[in-house]
């Protein structure tokens, strides 16, 4: 179970981290 929480922690850091440069590509933009 450790080892798989882990994967979905990795998961979730990875989604996270991909809209945040999303959102500040997009923020650029509308400044």
């Amino acid at each position: 179970m450790g080892e798989k929480f882990l994967d979905f922690t990795d998961f979730v850091m990875e989604i996270i981290y991909k809209i945040d440069i999303i959102l500040y590509k997009l923020g650029e933009k509308i400044l």
